[in-house]
């Protein structure tokens, strides 16, 4: 099951590459892509134990601070062994990247309202996550090396503010191994987490 997701549009097309379209709940309706299932992440309606697995993916930056928790919560409480989340971490490096991207995407007159949730709501913390999450952590892995990453988001800005549209692979590869002590590595953007939640 995928927290955050949707079962059309691109984001669908991205999970569909695990073999199978996960049961996706998400609390928008986004013009082009539409949730299995129309919930809160703070209120799930599952039974315990419902699925094998449950994603976040780019989804956690997106929730307030304050409800973070509720939603990792609920996740580990409807996964039967695992929850994986991914997200942009905040640290310095990163929020200083994500406010020059804004300068980048005004001067291209283009609105990037994920960006402006994102440095709004503030980045999710490693560590805060880890705390917040009533279950034993499996391993932290910080990918998506953040140079690579927002070169693209800035060629994608330039042109579309030239009214082009241009499609871009996620910039892949790992900029650290797993790790137990949770640091903010130099070169990464986002966090991969395991939660293990068997009972």
């Amino acid at each position: 099951m995928e927290i955050g997701g949707f079962a059309s549009g691109h984001r669908a097309v991205a999970t569909s590459r695990w073999g199978t379209r996960p049961v996706t709940v998400n609390s928008r309706l986004t013009p082009g892509e539409h949730p299995h299932v129309v919930a809160s992440g703070t209120l799930l309606p599952f039974r315990d134990d419902a699925f094998q697995q449950v994603v976040l993916i780019d989804t956690l930056e997106h929730v307030a601070s304050t409800q973070r928790s509720a939603v990792l919560r609920e996740a580990i409480r409807v996964a039967a062994r695992y929850v994986w989340l991914l997200f942009p971490f905040g640290c310095a490096a990163n929020v200083e990247a994500e406010r020059e991207l804004r300068l980048v995407a005004q001067r291209a007159g283009v609105i990037k309202e994920s960006l402006e949730e994102h440095l709004r709501l503030g980045l999710p913390n490693v560590r805060d996550v880890l705390r917040m999450a009533p279950t034993n952590h499996v391993g932290v892995e910080f990918v998506s090396p953040r140079a690579i990453l927002f070169a693209s988001l800035r060629a994608q800005l330039h042109l579309q503010g030239e009214g082009q549209r241009l499609m871009l692979a996620r910039a892949s590869g790992r900029a650290a191994t797993v790790v137990d002590r949770v640091l903010c590595p130099s070169k990464a953007y986002r966090a991969l987490i395991q939660l293990d939640s068997a009972k």
